[in-house]
């Protein structure tokens, strides 16, 4: 344990906090701001494994907020589960880290979980939030939201059956116009680095069985300030009382639009959706490359170039449409290639 000693050396960590964050799976939702950090600090403290999923690729206005991933690999478009999964292995080579190149979703939360010991939470997305949270309520597996916005964040532990979950914060998903994000209000690296700290040291003492369920840390570091209130558990609660899990039980989880614009950056997304039926990838590239666009195999997707216009195809069928924010032109663009309009 000597590579750990001045972490195990801290008043509430010692030696078995460490035997347990050793031996402990922890599934990280997102690979972006809050996900690469989250990653990086677990690595280093020597977790046992690490499950990654995102469906994104790197691009260069990552880099101000996103640790793990370099120029080089915005230049490439790499996915950043992969980008992700090299920075980490030169980090630590004891950690083993899983990467998934998909959004989560209802069909494939169980299977990108499988058994891990908690899942933090760092995606952008709100409906994916409320996923996570039946998911985990159901299967009684802690988990961590956080958010951040500008220089503020939240983190909130859920840790079932103890506590409240996040329906007892938040009964209804907010509209995702309605969130504070990180293309509307900015993002400050220093928000996202103090947020992860506090929810990977929740994620510590949930491990070592000292976490208080129902502690809701509100911070901002702009005018410094860390701030916690107690959230007690609603009775009524439909997904912690009632155990309806709503998010699993239908599509609301995963029904966004068809296309949708990627927080801050100039490129659209177009979910697997998009084909109707199984994605076939011979088929996809033969069709485009029957409208004359050439293809590149780059590690987990294919690069598609055609006129100019650059699209990420992924192997489970989801796209990203390079330097464009309009939803309805990009996915023009994908029905012409693809012969589907």
């Amino acid at each position: 344990m000597s590579r750990y000693a001045k972490q195990i050396g801290v008043r509430g960590f010692g030696e078995e906090t460490q035997r347990r964050l050793s031996s402990a799976t922890i599934a990280i939702v997102g690979c972006g701001a809050l996900g690469t950090w989250q990653a990086e600090v677990l690595t280093r403290m020597g977790v046992g494994a690490l499950r990654i999923a995102d469906g994104d690729v790197v691009s260069l206005d990552n880099l101000h907020r996103q640790v793990l991933f370099s120029e080089r690999d915005a230049e490439e478009g790499v996915p950043k589960v992969t980008a992700a999964a090299a920075r980490l292995a030169a980090v630590n080579g004891s950690v083993a880290v899983h990467p998934f190149a998909e959004r989560v979703t209802r069909a494939n939360i169980s299977a990108f979980v499988g058994e891990a010991s908690l899942v933090l939470d760092a995606t952008d997305h709100a409906a994916t939030r409320f996923l996570l949270n039946d998911f985990c309520v159901r299967k009684g597996l802690p988990w961590i939201y956080a958010g951040v916005a500008g220089e503020e964040g939240l983190v909130f532990p859920v840790v079932p059956p103890d506590g409240p979950c996040l329906r007892c914060l938040y009964p209804e998903p907010p509209a995702e116009e309605e969130l504070a994000s990180c293309a509307v209000n900015g993002i400050l690296p220093t928000t996202v680095a103090l947020a992860v700290s506090l929810q990977v040291t929740q994620a510590l003492r949930i491990l070592n069985g000292s976490a208080v369920p129902g502690t809701l840390i509100r911070l901002n570091v702009w005018d410094p300030a860390v701030r916690t209130s107690a959230v007690r558990r609603v009775p009524g609660c439909p997904c912690c009382g009632g155990r309806r899990f709503d998010f699993l039980g239908d599509l609301r989880a995963e029904d966004s639009a068809l296309a949708t614009s990627v927080c801050s950056q100039r490129m659209i997304r177009i979910e697997a959706r998009f084909w109707e039926s199984a994605f076939d990838a011979a088929q996809a590239l033969a069709a485009a490359a029957c409208r004359g666009a050439s293809a590149e195999r780059k590690g987990l997707l294919w690069n598609l170039t055609q006129a100019g216009r650059r699209i990420s195809l992924f192997p489970d069928g989801h796209m990203l449409v390079h330097d464009c924010t309009a939803p309805e032109e990009a996915l023009a663009a994908v029905r012409a290639l693809f012969g589907k309009g």
